[in-house]
This record gives structure tokens, C-alpha cells and sequence, in this order.
């Protein structure tokens, strides 16, 4: 988890498109933050007056955002299609992803996998449906599914690992009036299901889940 200014745990927010991330990563250095980097489009971060905005006690704030964060795709057809492969230490990472879009719909799949032998396995599927009624409002609904099984120090011989998954489904709206001062409106609201369990010497020892409601209310206006 980042340290921002020396401060880390719960006084540094971390956001999955403008959504408080949940996880156990804050509570203890043995949990992973569940977000998956690499499907991300852009990773912002935020010390002093501008980390405000997202809490009064935070003394940074890092913002994740990735294609189900974007603005309504242009009509047409694209895809992106990347990996990596290391010998030594041995690990591999793919991910994909594709949208198809026209005036009024647009469709966006994303996938990801990345193995570090033998402490990570991670992997996450997202999907994202959107509807333009008319040139000034979007429309849409998504759904992330992120999973991570990794291996942790122990003291003991027995082997301790973690798997933790994290379930999302959301909703968006943009409107942008036709006013002089008033640029965007958006609404954006999550219901997040997120699951741990550790495994010490292949018996579960350890159980936690959390789920969360969000919901985001935005106004952008200037000349």
C-alpha cells in the first residue's frame, strides 16, 4: 500500500474510479490491495488541499481509473492486446480489451491475468454496457470482478497464502446541459461484495467480508 508524506493505513485513500476502494490492505501489511493496476488507464496522485475533495483525513489520495471510468466511445470498433514473460524469477502477465460502439451503444470487455510462480496469481474480468439517449446524457451499467491468491511470509514451515476477491456493480449518468455556466452533471453509485480468507498450512484460518454502497454526486460549471 502507497505511503504518501509518510503517512500510510487509513490516512492514505486509495480510489477505483472515484470509489473507495474496500479491502484489509489499510488494517494490515500481510493484504494486498484489491485493485489490479494494469487495467488501468490513468493513476493520479493527490497531497494536500486537492485530497480534501475525497476526505478530511486523508493525507493523500491515489485515484485509479480505467476504461469503465471513460467518457462515451466513439462509434466503431477497437481493441488493445498486451502481455510480458520473464524467465527469471519466472512470471507472465496478458490482458485484453475491446469495445464496440455506434450512436447509441456501447459495449466494453475487459480481462486480465498475471502469474508470479508462486506467490501471485491474480485475475479480473470487467464488463461495461452504455446507452446515449441523445448527444447530452450517458448511460451505464458495469460490473468488475478482481481476484488475487498470494503467498505471505511465515515464520512457520507451514505455507500461508491469501485469496481474496472482490465483486462490483455499477451505475453511471452523465448529462451535459445547454447552459452558459453549467458544463456536466454525473451521478455515479456502487455496490461492492469484497471476501478474504487465509490458508495456513492448507486449513483456512482466517475469514473476512465487507460489502459497501456508494454513490457519487458531481457538478462542473465555468465559462
Amino acid at each position: 500500500r502507497p505511503v504518501v508524506r509518510g503517512m500510510s493505513g487509513y490516512r492514505v485513500k486509495i480510489l477505483h474510479n472515484d470509489h473507495e476502494v474496500t479491502d484489509l490492505s489499510a488494517m494490515s501489511q500481510d493484504h494486498a490491495v484489491a485493485v489490479a493496476p494494469r487495467a488501468a488507464e490513468r493513476i493520479e496522485l493527490l497531497k494536500g488541499p486537492a485530497s480534501l475533495l475525497y476526505a478530511a483525513q486523508a493525507g493523500g489520495v491515489i485515484r485509479i481509473s480505467d476504461a469503465l471510468d471513460a467518457p462515451f466511445p466513439e462509434p466503431g470498433f477497437s481493441g488493445e492486446l498486451g502481455g510480458d514473460f520473464r524467465l527469471e524469477p519466472a512470471s507472465y502477465g496478458a490482458d485484453a480489451q475491446l469495445t464496440l460502439a455506434n450512436e447509441h451503444w456501447a459495449l466494453h470487455l475487459g480481462a486480465l491475468r498475471q502469474d508470479s510462480d508462486p506467490d501471485l496469481e491474480s485475475q479480473q474480468g470487467q464488463l461495461g454496457l452504455g446507452w446515449r439517449p441523445s448527444p447530452n446524457s450517458e448511460w451505464q451499467i458495469n460490473a468488475t470482478f478482481l481476484d488475487k491468491d498470494y503467498g505471505i511470509p511465515n515464520e512457520t514451515p507451514a505455507a500461508t497464502r491469501i485469496n481474496m476477491e472482490r465483486k462490483d456493480v455499477g451505475a453511471k449518468l452523465r448529462y451535459y446541459p445547454e447552459t452558459l455556466w453549467l458544463n456536466e452533471i454525473a451521478v455515479n453509485v456502487l455496490s461492492s461484495d469484497y471476501l478474504d480468507d487465509e490458508t495456513e498450512g492448507g486449513r483456512k484460518d482466517g475469514l473476512f467480508g465487507q460489502q459497501q454502497q456508494s454513490g457519487n454526486f458531481y457538478l462542473s460549471w465555468g465559462g
